[in-house]
C-alpha cells in the first residue's frame, strides 16, 4: 500500500507542469464515496443520496450575475468507494483535467488535503471529520463546512461565562468519540479559566443496562456532589438521560445544580421537537416506568442542541434534492421504489444532511473566489481559503454558520430549557437563547457569545429566580469560612 501511495504522489508530481483551467471556466472535482461507505460504518454517508446538491450548488452560481461575472462553473466527479488509494487515484485524474479546486473528499482526508496543498488547490470537504487538517501550517488550503465534534467548546464556554459558573464537573462516555471530545473541552476550558472539579467515565450507551449498571452510575453522582454544581455530560443524549435519573435519586435537582446535555443529532432533534415527550422517553423498560420522575429530572437540564431544521429554503431544497437524484451525471436511484421489502416509498425518506454541506462547500467557495478576483488577487488556493476563514455565512440550512480561524464550520447550537405545553400535561423542550459570533475589530477574529432570546424566561427548578452558584458559599470543603461568622472571598 506504501508503495502504490508513493507511486499515485510520483504521478502528482509530475503533473506540476500542466495548463491552468481557461480564464471562463471554473471546473470543480467533486470526490465522493457514491455506493460503498463501509469505513465510515452508516448508509446515510452513501453520495447516491445527496450528490445532486452538487448539480444545485453550481446552477444556483451561474444564474447569479453578481457572482463570478465572466466566469462559468463546471463539474467532474468521482466515485472514491470511501477508499484513500481511490480518492488519491481520482485527484490525479482530476489535476489532469484542470479542475480549480477540489470538493471533498468524503472520508478520510489527511493525505489528500496534504496534496492540494502542494498543488495549491483549495479543498473543501462535506463530511471529513479529522482533527488534524485544522492545523494550517500543514494543510493551509483545507476548508471544511461539516462541524466537527471538537468545534463544542465555544458554545459551552460562552454558556458558562455568561452564568458566571468556573468550576464545573464532566461525565463522559465510553466511546472513543466522546473520550476524544472531552479531551479538547477539558483543555479548551482550563484554558480560558474554568475549574474542571472532576472527570468521571460512564457506560457506552449501548453497553448500559439499569438492571447491572445503575449503582454505578448513581455513584458517580455522589461523587460529584462532593466537587461540583455545574455538571456537563459528554456523553450521547440517552446515556445523559439516564443519568438525569440518577441525579433526581440523589436530590440533584431541587435547584442547587444544573446539568448540561448535548443533542447533536439533526434527526433525532426533529423527531423530539415533532414529538416532544421523546425527550423524556427511554428505550430501558425500568426507567420509562418513572417517565413522571425524568421528566421532572429535566427541570434541572439545559440542553444544547443543534438547530431544528424547520426553515421553508431547506425543505424546497431536500425536495429539489430528490428530484434532481436521477439527472445526470449521477443519475442515481435511492429515492424511487420502496424500501423495506417493499413497505416505504424511497421519496419519503429524508436526504442527510451531507447535502446541505455539499451545497455550502461549493457555494462558499464560489463566494471565496468571487472576492479574491474582485481584488485582483492571485487565485491560488491558499488565498482562496483564507476568505473562508473567521467569516460567517448563510447555509441553505437556513441559518448563519461561522467559519472559524482554521476555516472550520462550527455547530450553529440553541439552547433548550423545559416548558409544560399548554392545556395538556406533557412538557417540550424549547430555545431560550443562541449562540452569536462578536468580532473584535482588532483581530478581525469571532468568538461566540450566548444570547438570550427576548420574551422567554429560563424556569430555574425549586422556585429559584436565577442561576446558582457553581458553589457553596463556603466552598465544598469549608475552605473558603473561617470561624462560624468570618468568610474569607477568595478571587475579590
Amino acid at each position: 500500500m506504501a508503495m502504490q501511495t508513493l507511486a499515485t504522489l510520483t504521478w502528482l508530481v509530475a503533473l506540476l507542469h500542466f495548463s491552468s483551467p481557461t480564464t471562463e471556466e471554473v471546473k470543480l472535482g467533486l470526490l465522493i464515496p457514491f455506493k460503498r461507505t463501509a469505513r465510515l460504518g452508516y448508509s446515510f454517508h452513501r453520495g447516491e443520496l445527496y450528490a445532486s446538491a452538487m448539480s444545485i450548488a453550481v446552477d444556483h452560481i451561474n444564474q447569479r450575475s453578481d457572482l463570478l461575472p465572466g466566469k462559468y462553473v463546471t463539474f467532474i466527479w468521482n466515485d472514491t468507494d470511501c477508499e484513500e488509494e481511490k480518492t488519491l487515484q481520482a485527484m490525479v485524474y482530476q489535476l489532469t483535467q484542470g479542475v480549480s479546486a477540489f470538493i471533498g473528499p468524503g472520508c478520510t482526508c489527511n493525505t489528500s488535503a496534504r496534496i492540494a496543498a502542494s498543488f495549491k488547490k483549495t479543498m473543501i470537504s462535506y463530511m471529513c471529520s479529522n482533527p488534524e487538517v485544522s492545523y494550517k501550517k500543514l494543510y493551509p488550503t483545507f476548508i471544511r463546512t461539516f462541524a466537527i465534534d471538537t468545534k463544542l467548546t465555544p458554545s459551552l464556554l460562552s454558556l458558562l461565562n455568561y452564568f458566571n459558573w468556573k468550576r464545573v464537573a464532566i461525565i463522559y462516555e465510553n466511546v472513543t468519540k466522546w473520550i476524544e471530545m472531552k479531551t479538547n473541552v477539558v483543555k479548551g476550558l482550563k484554558a480560558n479559566g474554568i475549574i474542571v472539579a472532576q472527570e468521571l467515565l460512564t457506560h457506552h450507551t449501548a453497553l448500559y443496562r439499569p438492571q447491572n449498571d445503575s449503582d454505578y452510575y448513581r455513584g458517580i453522582l455522589r461523587k460529584i456532589k462532593q466537587e461540583a454544581r455545574i455538571v456537563i455530560f459528554v456523553t450521547d443524549f440517552p446515556i445523559a438521560q439516564e443519568g438525569m435519573l440518577h441525579a433526581y435519586d440523589e436530590n440533584m435537582t431541587n435547584g442547587d445544580y444544573v446539568f448540561i446535555i448535548f443533542e447533536l443529532d439533526q434527526f433525532q432533534v426533529g423527531i423530539k421537537t415533532d414529538q416532544p415527550f421523546k425527550w423524556f422517553f427511554s428505550s430501558h423498560r425500568s426507567t420509562l416506568d418513572r417517565y413522571d420522575d425524568v421528566k421532572q429530572a429535566f427541570e434541572a437540564a439545559f440542553v444544547l442542541a443543534v438547530k431544528s431544521l424547520s426553515s421553508k429554503s431547506y425543505v424546497k431544497f431536500t425536495e429539489e434534492l430528490k428530484i434532481r437524484s436521477t439527472d445526470e451525471p449521477f443519475n442515481s436511484k435511492a429515492y424511487t421504489g420502496y424500501l423495506f421489502q417493499g413497505s416505504f416509498l424511497a421519496n419519503k425518506i429524508k436526504p442527510p444532511l451531507y447535502g446541505a454541506y455539499l451545497y455550502d462547500a461549493v457555494y462558499q467557495y464560489a463566494i471565496a473566489l468571487n472576492k479574491t478576483l474582485e481584488k485582483n488577487q492571485p487565485a491560488t488556493g491558499e488565498i482562496i481559503a483564507k476568505k473562508m476563514q473567521n467569516v460567517q455565512y448563510d447555509s441553505i440550512l437556513g441559518y448563519k454558520i461561522h467559519f472559524d480561524s482554521n476555516g472550520d464550520a462550527e455547530f450553529n447550537l440553541t439552547l433548550l430549557d423545559m416548558r409544560p405545553i399548554e392545556k395538556s400535561a406533557q412538557h417540550e423542550m424549547i430555545p431560550v437563547g443562541d449562540f452569536q459570533i462578536k468580532y473584535d475589530n482588532k483581530t478581525k477574529k469571532g468568538e461566540q457569545i450566548f444570547v438570550r432570546r427576548s420574551g422567554i424566561a429560563i424556569k430555574w427548578p425549586g422556585g429559584r429566580t436565577g442561576p446558582p452558584r457553581d458553589s457553596p458559599e463556603c466552598g465544598f470543603h469549608g475552605e473558603l469560612c473561617i470561624g462560624p461568622n468570618r468568610k474569607i472571598r477568595l478571587g475579590v
